[in-house]
């Protein structure tokens, strides 16, 4: 886990909480790490990297609609209801 820590610190990202970033980490097991984490979807980078931008979050959201949905979401079948929440507030 502190090769990891390493890795992703290396890479700009937050390292594991609780691990402390390895000292001596080789460059081929830095290399493998790095492989693995560049094709796992890394929360923070990339297009989910979080931004205040309006353009790159209206960039971002017209591309998710065209690409649409490719399993649908199972969802809520009996969401609570806000107006109850509402009412407390107002009460």
């Amino acid at each position: 886990m502190q090769n990891i820590s390493a890795v992703l610190e290396q890479m700009g990202l937050q390292r594991i909480s609780g691990y402390m970033p390895a000292k001596n980490i080789g460059a081929g097991v830095a290399q493998r790490i790095r492989k693995v984490l560049v094709n796992k979807v890394t929360p923070g980078t990339g297009e989910s990297a979080p931004t205040s931008d309006h353009m790159t979050l209206i960039s971002r959201a017209t591309k998710l609609q065209k690409r649409g949905l490719k399993i649908e979401p199972s969802g809520n079948l009996n969401p609570p209801s806000l107006c109850r929440c509402i009412r407390r507030l107002v009460d």
